[in-house]
């Protein structure tokens, strides 16, 4: 293996990408042989892939949170419709009554 050793697997992302940045500027900088660029292009490599599927994970996190939040609120709503539905049935005995003695006046 070369002198530029891979390091550690990273622990998490903000790890993962901040390495994959020094890799990146090393590697822009062009002064490096070519058998240090190519270790450091393999880990870098290797990083992307673990943010990939890392973002990937917590891509479907962030979906299967909106999916149970939109079943609460649903749920919520229909509770909310069932005593809405309610109060005006209330109302509405109260309206017909006004509502009939107001025909027979005419």
């Amino acid at each position: 293996m070369s002198k530029m050793a891979a390091k550690a697997k990273p622990q998490n992302f903000e790890e993962a990408l901040g390495r994959l940045e020094e890799i990146v500027n090393r590697l822009d900088d062009g002064n490096l042989p070519l058998a240090d660029s190519l270790e450091l292009f393999k880990e870098g490599t290797r990083l992307a892939a673990f943010c990939r599927r890392l973002l990937s994970e917590a891509e479907l996190s962030v979906q299967a949170a909106l999916e149970e939040s939109k079943i609460d609120t649903e749920s919520a709503d229909t509770a909310a419709e069932g005593e809405e539905f309610a109060s005006q049935d209330d109302l509405g005995r109260d309206d017909s009554d006004e509502i009939s003695d107001e025909a027979t006046d005419e």
